[in-house]
C-alpha cells in the first residue's frame, strides 16, 4: 500500500458475496499517503481511476449538448470518455445518403427521440455514488446522492427504451441497418465511406452494451484487466437495465426475483441502483453521437 499506484476495492470478497448480487468493485489511483510506521498504518487519499482523465480536448462538440439543460457538463464528461475509449469519427462529417420512406421516417424518429432525452434531468443532473466511512466509527457506507425521481427514472426509462431495445421500430439497430440498406444504391466509393465508419459505431455500442463505459475508462487508464475487481467490472450494462425495467421500472415481470436479490442491502442497493443510472446515462450519449450522424446522413433533420 505505500508504494503501489492503484488499489482495488471489493466488497464482500468474491468467495463471500451473495449468489445473485456480486461483489461492490472499485479501481482507485492513490493520489496522496502518510505513512506511519510506528503505528504500521497508512492514510490514503484516491479517486477513481476512471475520473483521472479528465479533462481532455475533444476535437468536436458533445453531441446533442445544446439540448441539455443547465451548464449540461455531463455531457462532455461522458463524451471525454467514450473519445478516450473509441476515438469515433466526428459525426457531424458524416455524408449525406438517400433514405426514403420507412426508413426515412424511423431515422428521422431516432433523432427526435435522442434530442428530447438529451433534455430529460436524468441525463442532465449531477448524481454521484458517494463511499465513505463514518467519522469516528468503523462503519462504513456507499450512498447516492441526488438520484433521480421515480418519476423522472420511470420516464428516461421509457424514452431511452425506444433508442436502445432492438425491438423498437426507432432502435439504435435498425436506424443502423436502414443506413446498410441505403447504401446498397451508392456509388462504391460513397459505400466505402459507410463501411468504413458505421462499423466502428457497432463495435462501439457492443462493448457498451457488456461494460459501462466507467469500467472501460478504467480498463485503459490502468492497463487492468477484469480478472481483478474494476470500477463497475461486474456490471453489465444490457443486462442491467433490464432487471430494472422488466422487475420495476416498465413492468412488474420476470426480472423482479434478480432486483430484489440486487436490492437485498443498503450497499448492493446503492451500487447497482447507480450502476443501472450511469448504463443508461452512457449508451445514451453515446446514442446521441450516433444521432448526429443520423442528422448528417439526411442533410439536416426537422428540429423535433
Amino acid at each position: 500500500m505505500s508504494e503501489s499506484k492503484y488499489m482495488s476495492v471489493e466488497w464482500p470478497p468474491a468467495d463471500d458475496a451473495p449468489e445473485n448480487a456480486p461483489s461492490i468493485q472499485f479501481l482507485l489511483t492513490i493520489t496522496d499517503r502518510t505513512v506511519n510506521a510506528s503505528s504500521n498504518t497508512v492514510e490514503w487519499k484516491a479517486t477513481p481511476v476512471e475520473d483521472t482523465i479528465h479533462p481532455r480536448p475533444l476535437a468536436f462538440d458533445p453531441p446533442l449538448q445544446q439540448h441539455g439543460k443547465g451548464d449540461a457538463k455531463g455531457f462532455r464528461h461522458n463524451w471525454e470518455m467514450l473519445d478516450y475509449v473509441f476515438g469515433l469519427p466526428d459525426p457531424n462529417a458524416f455524408p449525406q445518403i438517400p433514405l426514403q420512406g420507412d426508413d426515412r421516417a424511423l431515422v428521422q424518429r431516432y433523432i427526435t427521440m435522442s434530442r428530447r432525452l438529451a433534455g430529460f434531468s436524468l441525463i442532465n443532473d449531477d448524481t454521484k455514488l458517494s463511499v465513505g466511512r463514518y467519522s469516528g466509527t468503523e462503519d462504513w457506507y456507499v450512498r447516492v446522492l441526488g438520484f433521480p425521481a421515480d418519476e423522472s427514472f420511470l420516464g428516461a426509462s421509457a424514452a431511452f427504451r425506444q433508442l436502445h431495445n432492438d425491438g423498437e421500430p426507432a432502435s439504435f439497430s435498425n436506424a443502423h441497418n436502414a443506413l446498410f440498406k441505403a447504401m446498397k444504391s451508392l456509388p462504391e466509393d460513397q459505400q466505402k465511406v459507410i463501411l468504413e465508419t458505421v462499423p466502428l459505431w457497432r463495435a462501439a455500442r457492443g462493448k457498451l452494451m457488456n461494460h459501462t463505459i466507467q469500467t472501460l475508462t478504467a480498463l485503459k487508464a490502468s492497463n487492468a484487466t477484469l480478472e481483478n475487481p474494476v470500477s463497475f467490472g461486474n456490471i453489465n450494462p444490457d443486462e442491467l437495465i433490464r432487471t430494472f425495467n422488466y422487475g420495476d421500472s416498465l413492468h412488474f415481470g420476470d426480472g423482479r426475483d434478480q432486483l430484489d436479490n440486487l436490492l437485498a442491502d443498503p450497499f448492493h442497493e446503492a451500487y447497482y441502483k447507480y450502476g443501472a443510472l450511469i448504463s443508461i446515462v452512457g449508451l445514451s450519449h453515446f446514442y446521441f453521437g450516433f444521432a448526429v450522424l443520423l442528422d448528417s446522413a439526411l442533410g439536416g433533420a426537422p428540429r423535433g
